[in-house]
């Protein structure tokens, strides 16, 4: 290689193996001071960044968004809860007083009393039991 590769180049070669890199640029690499030192330059920043192993750097990452991932959802379940059960819990209690407040308040919507339920319900009971009937 009569020319230096570029900056770019050698870090684009610096994670492979250096049985996979371009033989070419093995050789330069092994012959030119200025490339061989930013080829370990490149090395040292991405050992700094990465750590020594970049399978384990790429694990605490993925550890590390996943624990994100997992607040985030426990604070957004947490604000549908907050939302959902007003909104579910009004209606409830709406529909509870619309058809227990007549019972609380003895029948009236159908114009009866309990007085007046009550005596007609033994009325009937009474006359029935005293007319034999042969109804099918």
């Amino acid at each position: 290689m009569l020319v230096c590769p570029s900056r770019l180049e050698i870090s684009r070669w610096e994670p492979f193996p250096e049985t996979e890199r371009p033989a070419e640029l093995a050789k330069h690499v092994a012959a030119c001071p200025r490339c061989a030192a930013m080829m370990a330059e490149i090395s040292e920043a991405r050992s700094l960044l990465l750590g020594g192993d970049p399978a384990e750097a790429s694990a605490r990452a993925a550890r590390a968004i996943l624990e994100c991932v997992r607040e985030r959802r426990s604070r957004s379940l947490g604000r549908w809860w907050r939302l959902l059960v007003p909104a579910l819990l009004v209606p409830a209690v709406a529909a509870l007083l619309v058809i227990g407040k007549p019972a609380l308040l003895g029948l009236r919507s159908t114009g009866h009393s309990t007085q007046a339920v009550k005596a007609s319900f033994w009325s009937r009971s009474s006359a029935s039991a005293a007319t034999p009937s042969f109804r099918r």
